[in-house]
């Protein structure tokens, strides 16, 4: 246990910092806050998966969901094309979340679906902890165009 308090306070310390310093990232921007937002995103999905292991899944924030949300379209998903894991879809994909109004579009041109869940399903689906076909998600459009998008793979 001891080697966990201590590469906590390691990360930590790196992490108290100024979100706009310059730091080694493996997808742009190259900044400090580039990992004070993939840390907390990831220490968010790992919470739910060990809770809902438990049997105890409490609510995501859902301004947090929406960020990582966001952090999927801007950064991993463009990281699979980058890294030929994926090619980049052919049509365009609304994600909008039902409970923060915010919403996200991933591929080119205007969107031929829109898949609507609040912020939190909208995660989980991205990092594969629901399915597409889960009733948690209402599909406006072409839902098959939108599950080739989602086969992706959007995230690593």
């Amino acid at each position: 246990m001891r080697w966990f308090d201590e590469a906590s306070e390691t990360l930590l310390k790196a992490l108290d910092t100024d979100p706009s310093a310059p730091a080694w990232t493996f997808h742009p921007p190259h900044t400090v806050g580039f990992w004070q937002r993939r840390r907390c995103l990831e220490a968010l999905v790992h919470r739910w998966d060990a809770e809902r292991a438990l049997g105890t899944p409490r609510p995501l924030d859902a301004q947090l969901a929406g960020e990582g949300v966001a952090e999927v379209i801007d950064t991993m998903a463009p990281r699979q094309v980058e890294r030929g894991r994926a090619q980049l879809p052919r049509h365009a994909l609304r994600f909008e979340a039902t409970d923060t109004g915010a919403s996200w579009t991933y591929g080119p041109g205007t969107p031929v679906v829109t898949l609507a869940a609040r912020a939190e399903n909208l995660l989980l689906l991205l990092w594969g902890r629901l399915p597409a076909d889960d009733e948690a998600f209402v599909w406006d459009g072409d839902p098959e165009a939108g599950r080739r998008i989602l086969e992706g793979p959007l995230t690593a």
